[in-house]
């Protein structure tokens, strides 16, 4: 007959201690992957009319910068892909003044700019960083609600100074991370179950 084993209360505890990290791990393991959700996307935006700077008309020298009509066709990704074209109007702003900037309409939603950052800035070109705020609209059920969100607008001239002004720019939504209540239960029982598992260690010793 097969000889039968009793384990002895030391490996009985080295034996729990093994469970105890395995399923500490699991559990935090799977926290990580369900709370890693992104909510991402972009967005070409194009002027279908004529932009517009003050004082004057150098974009170099301006300080207050308007797109004609701002909208929106194509090149889209991630939530933002399928989104009908937009139309969201004149939208004029100041550079030096962070939250002056935003667009929308009831379909995309809204941003709102909180800082304006002039990057490049050559004769006859001039970009720009925007930071902002963005709540979606109507496409997607309203599910992304402040989240932070860029623009990175461009206009160029020629002839240098004095000619016909373009622009073009990309709204951005970044990857962010989103808790969930599951995911931080999960956390709650991987944290638990290490704290138990030292407990038997210490008992243990």
């Amino acid at each position: 007959m097969p000889e039968c084993r009793i384990m002895t209360s030391r490996e009985n505890v080295k034996a729990n201690n093994m469970k105890l990290k395995s399923l500490a791990f699991a559990s935090m393991t799977i926290a990580v992957v369900t709370v890693a959700r992104a909510q991402t996307g972009t967005l070409g935006l194009v002027d279908i009319t004529t932009p517009t700077v003050s004082p004057g008309t150098d974009i170099n020298g301006a300080t207050t910068y308007s797109i004609g009509d701002l909208a929106s066709f194509s090149n889209e990704s991630g939530f933002l892909t399928g989104l009908p074209s937009q139309n969201y109007g004149a939208v004029s702003f100041q550079p030096a003044v962070g939250s002056s900037f935003s667009f929308g309409s009831a379909m995309f939603g809204t941003f709102t700019s909180t800082a304006i950052t002039l990057e490049t800035s050559t004769a006859g070109f001039q970009s720009m960083h925007i930071l902002g705020d963005y709540s979606s609209g109507s496409f997607d059920n309203h599910a992304v609600v402040n989240d932070s969100a860029s623009v990175d607008l461009s206009f160029a001239q020629n002839p240098i100074a004095t000619g016909g002004i373009s622009d073009s720019a990309v709204f951005s939504v970044p990857a962010t991370v989103i808790p969930e209540p599951t995911s931080l239960a999960m956390v709650g029982v991987g944290v638990g179950t290490l704290s138990l598992r030292v407990g038997l260690r210490r008992r243990q010793a």
